[in-house]
């Protein structure tokens, strides 16, 4: 590093002594040049960006620095003339940054407008390089933040607070800046770069959707209705009329609601009430309940800032995201399995209750055990378990739980007889429960073991008959799977040694068996509230762990 500051020490100077030694003609156009005011303000701290009482503090100095000294101090959105073409398409693309959630006066959108007109209207060719100098250097601060907030998220879903960059990134910006120089192509760039839309399809499709919202709003939103009984096919009156003009108002209706009697409650309105209520994951009744109700009169604005929310958790993805993927979906019950790209499956999930939310965390599946037994973890040993065994021992023998203790040589199975129940506390508790493997085992007929600091997997169940509740929030933490076994033979077929024949006569025996899997299969427990159905429609989930509003306040004023 000290050998780099010497070079470029000896280059400046090298540079400023043919400046100086220059004719009258050649030193003047040196004067005027943006890459000599470059070389100034990074050697000299000169400071052009106070514009009248207009101030901009740039969010990557070092960044800046480094890449401007490789480029020997070459600008790269202007010339010494002006402004190049593709510089314009970015400051039109940042301009539109609100369209994907983000906010254009972030990137100094206001400030390079002012900066431009000043560009216009001058014709002392001094400040115009001055001019020239300070755009060029706010428009790669603003790719470099712009882009790190598209691939990596505005906000650090660990810290909780706005990140402007992000020194983690696999991501070489400056390359990536290089090839917008080189190609002169800022749309192409970026859609290279930025694809969330083919690793994460969904975003594309909440984007769209996002901007249907945002043209209601622009358009007025609509107006509320009014409280009162159930709405149902057949009524009358001027609620049904309101009723009826909110989901003519709605984003994406593609439903013909027109009517001769707006005032009536006829079929044409129940398929749209029904379509809402799918839309909002609600139960499908075809009336105006409470919750339909509530869902009908949230604004605009409302629902705008819970897309926006949710396309920066679907950003936070964008590092782990690949070809490969599961994603188990809270607020939505469900999980979706894509194999290179094609999604193989779509199954309904159970999860965790409010006071045992399922976290949100990303892991790898790396083996499947067929015929599980469940060890207990303590907090459901000593939360759920032993208040019941105090009362009857009898509760352990039902569940097919046995007792073992941790002894120098081993677990050792211990009969529960012989212990004093009443002498094990929350706090305290010396022993391990262990549920055999069988048809009342909790995990089912297997378990997709994840490595993660939570002890939460996905697996099956003996109890299928939950997945008939539209709300399916009854587990301790982890994710319950309908259909898992058939996931499980996906996996074996394309991801194992084993042939499914063998893996049929392991059930059978119903003994505790793990398969590897050859390829680590990306999963990620996420927390989506607006997320995309199985045939691409946008779904508007229910607050389930009551995570939004916390995230908007992080988001919107920060």
């Amino acid at each position: 590093m000290k050998h780099f500051k010497l070079i470029t020490g000896f280059v400046l100077i090298v540079f400023f002594s043919i400046f100086l030694m220059s004719g009258p003609a050649e030193a003047n156009q040196q004067y005027y040049s943006v890459q000599n005011h470059l070389v100034r303000w990074f050697e000299f701290k000169e400071d052009p960006f106070l514009i009248d009482d207009i101030e901009v503090n740039l969010k990557s100095k070092q960044k800046l620095d480094g890449f401007y000294r490789q480029r020997s101090f070459d600008p790269i959105w202007t010339t010494d003339e002006g402004l190049e073409d593709f510089s314009r398409d970015f400051i039109g693309l940042l301009k539109k940054s609100s369209e994907k959630g983000l906010f254009p006066a972030e990137y100094y959108v206001e400030e390079i407008d002012l900066l431009i007109t000043e560009l216009f209207n001058t014709n002392d060719d001094y400040y115009k390089a001055q001019l020239l100098t300070r755009l060029d250097l706010m428009l790669t601060d603003s790719f470099f933040v712009y882009l790190t907030d598209i691939l990596s998220g505005r906000i650090d879903r660990e810290e909780e607070k706005r990140v402007w960059l992000k020194d983690d990134l696999n991501i070489n910006l400056k390359e990536i800046l290089n090839e917008v120089y080189v190609e002169q192509d800022i749309e192409n760039i970026f859609s290279i770069n930025e694809n969330l839309d083919i690793r994460i399809p969904e975003y594309k499709i909440i984007l769209e959707n996002l901007s249907l919202y945002q043209q209601a709003q622009n358009g007025g939103g609509w107006s509320n209705i009014s409280g009162g009984d159930i709405l149902r096919s057949g009524d009358r009156g001027e609620r049904v009329k309101q009723l009826r003009e909110r989901l003519q108002n709605e984003p994406g209706q593609w439903l013909n609601l027109e009517s001769d009697n707006p005032d009536y409650f006829d079929q044409e309105l129940q398929r749209a009430v029904f379509n809402f209520q799918q839309k909002h994951g609600l139960l499908l009744t075809g009336q105006v309940g409470e919750n339909t109700l509530q869902a009908l009169n949230k604004t605009a604005e409302e629902i705008i800032k819970t897309m926006k929310i949710n396309l920066e958790r679907i950003r936070w993805l964008y590092q782990n995201a690949q070809e490969t993927y599961i994603i188990a979906n809270s607020p939505s019950f469900s999980m979706q399995f894509v194999h290179r790209g094609e999604e193989v499956t779509r199954e309904r999930t159970i999860i965790g209750k409010k006071n045992r939310p399922t976290p949100v965390f990303s892991s790898y599946i790396t083996s499947i055990v067929f015929n599980p037994r469940w060890y207990i973890p303590e907090s459901i040993a000593v939360n759920d378990y032993l208040p019941h065994v105090k009362e009857d021992i009898s509760y352990l023998e039902e569940r097919n739980v046995k007792v073992y203790q941790e002894t120098d040589s081993g677990f050792q199975e211990v009969n529960p007889e012989e212990i004093d129940w009443e002498e094990q506390y929350e706090n305290e508790l010396e022993y391990y429960f262990w549920q055999e493997a069988g048809p009342w085992n909790a995990l089912g007929d297997v378990i997709f073991q994840s490595p993660n600091n939570y002890h939460v997997y996905m697996h099956d169940t003996p109890e299928q008959y939950l997945f008939e509740n539209q709300i399916r929030s009854f587990s301790s933490g982890c994710v319950r799977v309908q259909n898992a076994i058939n996931l499980a033979e996906y996996f074996v077929e394309h991801f194992a040694e084993q042939e499914w024949e063998e893996i049929q006569e392991i059930r059978n025996e119903n003994n505790e068996t793990v398969i590897n899997l050859q390829e680590r299969i990306p999963l990620h427990f996420t927390y989506f509230s607006v997320w995309v159905s199985a045939g691409d429609q946008i779904r508007i989930y229910d607050d389930v762990y009551e995570k939004d509003e916390h995230l908007k306040e992080i988001y919107f004023s920060q």
